[in-house]
């Protein structure tokens, strides 16, 4: 059977379109814009109904969209390279959300193979597989991305500054990178207050106010997430081969890639009554 379109303002039954190349009918739940007019967004939770029909051939309504270049078919609109067997199947939307408004109902029916047209169920199996490897692709940088914000989210709360903390300037001209000290006091405004390890304790030891996103908790060079090797050597790999994108942030390869290490060194704060008496 194909798509039953039942048109409200033509008399009589309702017309079938595409027999014989209705290959799947997939329902899945998928937000969808319920609003019929531009005036505003009326988004909702709905259940999608498509049909998947074979467009090969001459099917009517559908009309190329781009061009066959060896064994893809490339969209100059979308930039998008498909295999052509993938580009011969379209999805036609069948959830009726605005009938009420005067659309045409569209009822779709699987067709039975022994109708469908010579080639489609070969180029069924390919569409299927080439789906089915993009579904992977989408996990895998789903998982990727999720493991790049837990780890981020894991090193913001391990660099939060505490009172008594070591740390290390990883950045700034303030201070050189390098340079570690004691966390003496945390400012209001976020400013931090590093003085030496031997003397952090002390109000006649004099400090330097830093800012806290130049700074990192102080963890020894062989642990994976120090500032001198903050990627794991699987994840340096696939970041290398690839960029993951999500809605939020793009995951770049420079932000995971291995820095350059440096040798730490030891806060030294002059005090300032003998930097006064140096200078004169």
């Amino acid at each position: 059977m194909p798509i039953i379109v039942a048109d409200q303002f033509v008399e009589g039954p309702p017309a079938p379109r595409y027999v014989g190349r209705v290959a799947r009918v997939l329902r899945y739940v998928a937000d969808r814009n319920h609003s019929d007019t531009l005036d505003y967004n009326d988004i909702r939770s709905t259940n999608v109904v498509e049909a998947l029909v074979y467009i090969a051939g001459g099917a009517e309504g559908f009309m190329p969209d781009g061009y066959d270049t060896g064994a893809l078919h490339w969209n100059p609109y979308t930039h998008d390279q498909r295999p052509i067997e993938v580009q011969r199947f379209a999805r036609i939307d069948c959830t009726n959300l605005f009938v009420w408004r005067g659309e045409n109902h569209r009822t779709p029916v699987v067709d039975d193979e022994t109708t469908w047209p010579i080639g489609m169920k070969e180029d069924l199996a390919v569409n299927d597989a080439w789906h089915a490897e993009q579904d992977r692709k989408r996990a895998e940088a789903q998982a990727w991305n999720e493991e790049v914000r837990r780890r981020r989210r894991a090193k913001a709360e391990r660099d939060r500054p505490k009172k008594g903390m070591r740390m290390v300037a990883v950045r700034g001209r303030k201070v050189p990178p390098g340079t570690v000290g004691t966390v003496a006091f945390v400012a209001d405004d976020a400013k931090v207050l590093l003085k030496p390890d031997d003397g952090w304790q002390r109000r006649d030891v004099d400090g330097v106010w830093v800012d806290p996103r130049n700074l990192e908790a102080w963890r020894p060079c062989e642990d994976p997430d120090h500032y001198d090797c903050r990627a794991s050597a699987e994840m340096a790999a696939a970041c290398a081969s690839e960029f993951f994108y999500t809605e939020s942030e793009e995951v770049n390869c420079v932000d995971n890639a291995l820095v350059t290490s440096f040798v730490p060194v030891r806060l030294r704060v002059r005090p300032v009554e003998a930097a006064k008496k140096k200078a004169r």
